[in-house]
């Protein structure tokens, strides 16, 4: 005779697989959200779902206890702990911050450790499809508001989609379509569907995002055909001796430029060097990046252990006495020009970690990277990725693209993060 009652049996079946129940809805819903965050109201959509999540996880019967186990996890563990005391102890009479506002940013850094522990511990009662289903359809959602619905961003709560988010939004999760695309339709739907994304890019007319997407399409495609990598590392040579060809003849690079300029006038000028776009000593978005790396030279200056607190490199007050140097002629122009600049971005991932956690934030971020990135390498060039291993391929790009941009604040980052490091957990 059975120990368990019917409907306690029933609860284990549940919570052994998160294929359906109440578990199981919100947990898609929470995927959807995560992707297309929509609502910000003190925190991102994404945020409270994941905590309804976690009480319906605890009502029936399941454990919401992350796990502390392995040495990466410790790591993780440090990560957070340095960004919260960072951001306690930061220097609040330079920064213009409040002791409220780091409360909600340290709860923030709560939610990102929350979830990449979440995933790791429960990886294998996630169903990957439907997580997938539901990660494409939300990145979908985010294309088209971006092209077409932009204007929603206006109302209150409502958030906005910008290029860079929408590409990032793209790069993060398109592994994950992948997987879907090849489960629902096949081998002939994915080969179908790549070309969709490298086409979105182009519309968007991003330009290192577009580079990227063609490069993470091949890779995603090679590893669901179950193919060598080493076939992958040498379409990447030969696509480098191609581009090399195209760009050293000048017929050749106008060519190309001519032919993209109906879809991406911006890579098109970019390409023929022509234009703001096409001469980075002109180009207003390269010289920004280099700008803000100068300011965060005077940052690490001032601050190199533990940085200035989460989130306030855009509220620092740097000099930029570098601003005036002849390099930064055109963005001179700018109404006020030295507070513009230092309410900017970062524009780059690694920096904003350097300034704002110092140099021990961004060893101990390297140090999460790092054996997740060797590990795809050696995959890569010495054997056989599965399509289950997709989320490693997402987490090389987006790493790549952390180089121009500034997400690391975003759930999707370290929701990739935690599922490459499941997904190596396994390994």
């Amino acid at each position: 005779m059975s120990d368990f009652s019917v409907p306690q049996i029933k609860k284990l079946l549940l919570l052994k697989s998160w294929n359906q129940g109440s578990i199981g809805r919100v947990l898609n819903i929470y995927w959807l959200f995560l992707a297309w965050p929509f609502i910000s109201i003190g925190n991102s959509l994404s945020f409270y779902f994941f905590l309804l999540l976690l009480v319906v996880i605890n009502r029936n019967g399941g454990s919401i206890a992350p796990g502390f186990k392995g040495f990466w996890t410790w790591i993780l563990l440090a990560f957070g702990a340095v960004a919260i005391g960072s951001t306690f102890f930061s220097p609040m009479s330079e920064t213009f911050s409040d002791e409220l506002n780091a409360a909600k940013l340290v709860l923030q850094v709560v939610y990102w450790l929350f979830l990449v522990l979440f995933i790791v511990k429960n990886a294998e009662k996630i169903n990957l499809y439907l997580m997938c289903k539901y990660l494409t359809i939300g990145t979908w959602i985010v294309v088209g508001q971006y092209f077409f619905f932009n204007f929603i961003g206006q109302a209150p709560f409502i958030i906005s989609v910008g290029r860079n988010s929408m590409v990032f939004t793209m790069l993060a999760l398109m592994p994950f379509h992948a997987y879907y695309i090849l489960k629902r339709f096949g081998k002939l739907g994915l080969w179908l569907y790549l070309p969709c994304t490298i086409l979105v890019m182009l519309l968007s007319e991003g330009r290192a995002g577009v580079l990227l997407i063609v490069f993470q399409s091949a890779l995603v495609f090679f590893s669901a055909i179950n193919r060598g990598l080493n076939f992958f590392a040498k379409l990447v040579f030969l696509l480098c001796l191609v581009t090399i060809a195209t760009f050293y003849n000048d017929e050749n690079r106008l060519s190309l430029a001519y032919a993209l300029a109906p879809i991406s006038p911006r890579i098109s000028t970019f390409i023929e060097g022509s234009g703001q776009a096409g001469d980075l000593n002109k180009d207003e978005s390269w010289l920004t990046r280099k700008l803000m790396i100068r300011k965060g030279k005077e940052i690490i200056e001032e601050y190199p252990l533990f940085g200035i607190g989460l989130m306030n490199f855009s509220n620092y007050e740097a000099q930029l006495s570098a601003l005036w140097e002849k390099d930064f002629i055109p963005l001179q122009d700018e109404h006020d020009a030295t507070n513009h600049f230092n309410r900017a971005s970062s524009h780059n991932s690694y920096l904003q970690i350097w300034c704002e956690l110092g140099y021990v934030g961004l060893i101990l971020f390297l140090l999460l990277l790092a054996p997740l990135l060797i590990y795809l390498f050696h995959k890569i060039f010495f054997g056989v990725l599965s399509p289950t291993e997709l989320p490693l391929i997402a987490l090389l790009f987006i790493c790549i693209h952390f180089y121009v941009i500034s997400t690391i604040t975003s759930a999707l980052s370290w929701f990739v993060i935690g599922f490459a490091y499941a997904v190596f957990k396994r390994r």
